[in-house]
């Protein structure tokens, strides 16, 4: 319940591709990654899959749960041991909590990742009675309002972020803050961090924008180029994880890696052809 490492998808060291009955070079389908909501209540501007705005309880675009069904029911030969449920907003849609359940009772590892501002006490207690949820993580893109709400569009999304994480962590868990750089925030990476510490997060990710969707047009704008994204990297690396109580992650790509961490560091294997996702319409 309190797992703090992100990659609950990867195969075990253990576990070999040949225990499967797939065809000679195919890969067990570890994850699936379920993009339930095509609908956020937030408006952000780096969002790759363009989600429809809605607010709680008003509509929406969202899977047909008999889809995730299928899915499942499907993937589980392939290999399937993690189920993510991600957005658009995961929580605006209608039978959330059905989903939830119903991977639960198959038995697969379940990571939730939201923007966090409909995780209110009863929703965190839910996720807690779930047996194989087994992480949390929560968007915050910024040490302060102003910065966050730049990039999540709409006022108190902030506040209400900060509030998920702490009905989470009163709940037992440990989630991890997900917070995408940019120019506008990238000066915030060592104040981040120490509020990550200060709310009782396991662990912190960077990620830089993503050139899709919405994206396309705010990297243009505000993203980080790779040079800037490269030495930012370093002073993570070198000066801030060092003294860190809690794990840091920071995604750049795997040619900018130092060797020493493409040697040692088991999150340098690239697990895409381990992985389908599934939009909101199936």
């Amino acid at each position: 319940m309190s797992c703090d490492i992100e990659d609950n998808s990867r195969l075990s060291l253990g576990q070999k591709e040949a225990k499967w009955d797939l065809p000679e070079g195919v890969p067990p389908l570890t994850s699936l990654y379920l993009y339930i909501s095509g609908s956020c209540n937030l408006a952000c501007r780096h969002c790759w899959i363009t989600p429809a705005f809605q607010e709680e309880g008003n509509g929406g675009r969202h899977v047909k749960v008999e889809y995730v069904e299928k899915a499942i029911r499907e993937a589980r030969p392939l290999g399937l041991h993690s189920v993510k449920l991600t957005g658009g907003e995961p929580m605006l849609h209608p039978r959330f909590r059905d989903i939830v359940r119903m991977i639960d009772e198959e038995g697969f590892s379940i990571q939730v990742e939201t923007n966090g501002t409909l995780l209110d006490q009863k929703i965190a207690e839910f996720l807690k009675q779930a047996q194989n949820l087994s992480f949390v993580s929560v968007s915050v893109d910024g040490a302060t309002a102003e910065s966050h709400e730049e990039l999540r569009g709409v006022r108190g999304s902030f506040k209400g972020a900060l509030a998920g994480i702490r009905n989470l962590v009163k709940q037992g868990f440990r989630p991890q803050l997900i917070c995408t750089l940019h120019k506008g925030n990238s000066s915030e990476v060592a104040k981040v961090i120490e509020m990550a510490e200060g709310l009782g997060c396991g662990s912190v990710k960077f990620n830089h924008v993503q050139e899709v969707g919405r994206g396309e047009r705010f990297a243009e704008e505000r993203g980080l180029g790779v040079l800037e994204l490269v030495n930012l990297y370093r002073f993570v690396e070198d000066y801030l994880m060092p003294k860190s109580k809690i794990h840091i992650h920071f995604d750049i790509p795997l040619a900018f890696y130092p060797i020493r961490k493409l040697i040692n560091d088991p999150l340098s294997r690239c697990m895409v052809r381990n992985i389908l996702g599934i939009l909101d319409g199936g």
